[in-house]
């Protein structure tokens, strides 16, 4: 018979109110009369369970009460006592008077990264107590996570989800008891699971914290199971430098996962780092080792013209693992006879897309055109890389194919003669394809990270090659390092690491001496590899933002940079460090492109929208709802290339 407000419950705990109701039982907040204190008291339900199988039931049930009683951390809520009453089972615990996380999340919508940080620290930090005592979750999900006085997270219901398990085999059923919002592939499929399971659903439940949203939903049930066995994971726009994180907890293989202790290693890291918060006062960032000590003086390739083009990758963070992330842009420098006719602002773009380029079937998260305007390269979320060659892209081509041995695609840059086209992602190796015979000519593999296990932190998400394409700057993820490469020999020649947030765009001046590096708390460093002294500081870190540098890019005479954070389109004077925002510009974007000869700038994310960089202002609102992760833009400054979910669309101007 279910429980009542007054009842005694086996003469010791005093009904007062149901606080909650879930799929197997009650909550109660109650009075331990003995001890004269506040409990909670979970009420376990077996209405659909036939007589003959309670018992079973409720002696496993306290098996498993017994069990979660052993686990003593902060971060779980205590188990006191278990007792049979009136042929249920009745769960004694720690009495949490906050609301649960999902109803924090109901009520204030989703939470800054800062604090996700923090819940998840201690999430991460309980969840390696259980798992070292052998004990494993199975239910991990907001509702289960309570919030204590002072904001502390507390995970219960630590082994009631085994018994739901129990219920379901001994009444034969195949209903999935649960919810598989946060429920990992390998559990949805029936398969045994383990603390990567645990793993699995506290990326989803991070990822609803950031997002006010599950990862994975649908209108029914079977959607939901489909998405989350088939689809790539999301991309969380409000993860910061925990997007990486994310998308490795949720990697569809558990031997991916990191487990909790890696997990716990990782935040630790992220809560150690200095964070530079003197808005503009320059200063010197750590250097490890010592940059470039001679000027970078190697002779442009002969096939390039001066002043020569250069092609550079722009582009945002925490693309990994099959997961979304803010999109890599690109940057095309026009020079000699390779751009086409007329000035890139001429005429507006057509309001609809002229044409769609056949192929992709993932989401794409990067784009690149060759210098020429012959050939546009884009990665996909599933390891593509797809190419696609046409003198004028009058009619949609049939893209060819590079599969890279299905690694997830981050990132694709042309070299400046456009013989070489290199492309990273989440497996630490940058690979170089000839573009005539479309294989790997060579392969850079970037150094592991100190202090950051190998399924976190190795993801290469921006590329972008020196002017004269001798070098290739190459940076990522939760490293907070920048490496540059010699193309010709495949050497590391240079290593920048510092205390702030992780690489996410990086740009060359137009003479090559002067490197830009944005990051994903949006501080932007300026190194001059010539002299080799350590970088300074453009842009610092702003004080409560939330996002990243998505691009940067300099003028054609590398007096001005310009750059895309989380909330402005902005550009600054090199020479007085000035900071000036783009008029108009309060859109979330995910992806820039700038023209070569600096009258054209595009921004893609919800929208796409055409911007002039030398009044800041906006010039043409392209296409309203683009969805786009990645954008851009011809040579001539005439197409842009918009990168979505399947597609490549093409716009033209008049």
């Amino acid at each position: 018979m279910p429980g009542a407000a007054g009842q005694l419950v086996s003469g010791r705990y005093r009904l007062v109110e149901a606080v909650g109701r879930g799929g197997m039982g009650r909550v109660w907040r109650a009075r331990d009369e003995v001890l004269d204190r506040e409990v909670a008291v979970k009420e376990v339900l077996f209405e659909a369970v036939p007589t003959e199988l309670r018992a079973e039931l409720i002696a496993r049930t306290e098996r498993e009460a017994r069990t979660a009683a052993r686990l003593r951390h902060p971060g779980i809520v205590t188990v006191h006592d278990v007792t049979e009453y009136e042929g249920a089972p009745w769960i004694v615990m720690e009495f949490v008077g906050g609301p649960s996380l999902a109803g924090l999340l109901a009520r204030e919508g989703r939470l800054p990264w800062e604090r996700t940080a923090a819940i998840a620290a201690t999430l991460v930090d309980a969840l390696a107590h259980a798992h070292a005592a052998g004990v494993v979750h199975r239910d991990m999900k907001p509702d289960n996570v309570l919030l204590a006085d002072g904001d502390r997270p507390v995970i219960t219901d630590f082994g009631i989800a085994r018994v739901l398990d129990s219920t379901q085999q001994l009444t034969r059923t195949n209903t999935v008891i649960g919810t598989p919002q946060f429920m990992p592939p390998e559990q949805l499929e029936g398969k045994p699971v383990g603390p990567a399971a645990d793993m699995w659903a506290l990326g989803a439940t991070l990822y609803a914290t950031l997002e006010g949203r599950p990862p994975f939903d649908g209108p029914s049930l079977t959607a939901i199971i489909v998405a989350v066995l088939t689809q790539p994971t999301p991309r969380s726009v409000h993860a910061g430098p925990l997007a990486e994180l994310l998308s490795a907890l949720m990697s569809k293989s558990p031997a991916e996962r990191p487990d909790a202790a890696a997990t716990a290693e990782w935040l630790e890291r992220l809560g150690r780092l200095e964070r530079l918060r003197t808005p503009d006062v320059p200063r010197v960032v750590n250097r490890t080792p010592t940059v470039l000590d001679q000027p970078v003086d190697a002779p442009a390739p002969a096939s390039v013209s001066t002043p020569s083009r250069r092609r550079l990758l722009i582009g945002g963070l925490a693309v990994v693992v099959g997961v979304g992330g803010p999109a890599i842009a690109e940057l095309a420098s026009r020079g000699g006879d390779g751009g086409g006719n007329g000035k890139a602002g001429d005429g507006p773009f057509a309001t609809l897309p002229t044409l769609t380029l056949s192929g992709p079937e993932e989401r794409i998260q990067s784009l690149a055109y060759s210098p020429d305007g012959k050939t546009i390269a884009a990665g996909a979320a599933e390891g593509t890389i797809y190419l696609w060659t046409s003198a004028d892209f009058a009619t949609a081509p049939v893209a060819d194919t590079l599969v890279p041995g299905g690694y997830n695609t981050g990132a694709v840059v042309f070299s400046p003669d456009g013989k070489t086209l290199a492309s990273a992602g989440n497996d630490r190796t940058i690979r170089l394809w000839d573009t005539t015979t479309q294989r790997v000519r060579a392969t850079l593999t970037v150094p592991k990270a100190p202090l950051i296990p190998e399924s976190l932190g190795q993801y290469v998400s921006t590329l972008a090659f020196s002017p004269d394409g001798a070098m290739l700057a190459t940076g990522g993820g939760a490293t907070r390092a920048m490496w540059l490469w010699d193309v010709r020999t495949r050497e590391l020649v240079a290593t920048l690491d510092w205390s702030g947030g992780g690489v996410t765009a990086l740009a060359f001046s137009s003479d090559g001496k002067t490197l830009a590096i944005g990051t994903y708390d949006e501080g932007v460093m300026l190194s001059d590899l010539v002299s080799g002294k350590p970088p300074v500081v453009l842009r610092d870190a702003p004080e409560g933002r939330d996002g990243w540098m998505e691009g940067l890019a300099f003028s054609p005479d590398g007096t001005t940079l310009y750059g895309l954070a989380a909330e402005d389109l902005e550009q600054w004077d090199i020479t007085t460090r000035k900071r000036t925002a783009f008029t108009g510009f309060s859109l979330l974007a995910r992806a820039v492109a700038f023209s070569g000869d600096g009258t054209v700038a595009v921004t893609a994310g919800d929208r796409l929208q055409l911007w002039d960089p030398v009044s800041r202002t906006e010039r043409q609102m392209i296409k309203d709802g683009a969805r786009a992760d990645a954008v851009a833009l011809s040579p001539d400054g005439r197409t842009v290339a918009l990168g979505r979910e399947g597609a490549v669309e093409l716009y033209r101007r008049n």
